[in-house]
């Protein structure tokens, strides 16, 4: 049972790792397509990532305790639709 949550929460921050490289590499295109040259604009962009993905935790985790399991992943994939759709739709980094 300890090994099963040791690689759990391995696999976590692998993947944590992984999506700040992941807004790290996004952060070129995302810097030309809005002409954003301050680092601090930057830096807030990447912040909101991860941020968004500490808060996202939290909030999937109080969902699935209150309405269980099934109906959390299918309120949370709503976000993984819409959220996509807000930053397709975006004209500027705010």
């Amino acid at each position: 049972m300890l090994g099963r949550v040791a690689a759990l929460a391995a696999l976590g921050g692998f993947l944590f790792g992984y999506d700040l490289g992941l807004i790290g590499g996004a952060m070129l295109g995302i810097s030309q397509a809005f002409n954003i040259t301050k680092a601090s604009t930057k830096e807030a962009i990447v912040g909101a990532a991860k941020l968004g993905a500490c808060f996202g935790a939290f909030l999937g985790g109080a969902l699935m305790l209150r309405y269980g399991r099934r109906k959390a992943i299918a309120a949370e994939a709503v976000f993984f639709v819409a959220g996509p759709l807000v930053m397709a739709a975006a004209t500027g980094p705010g």
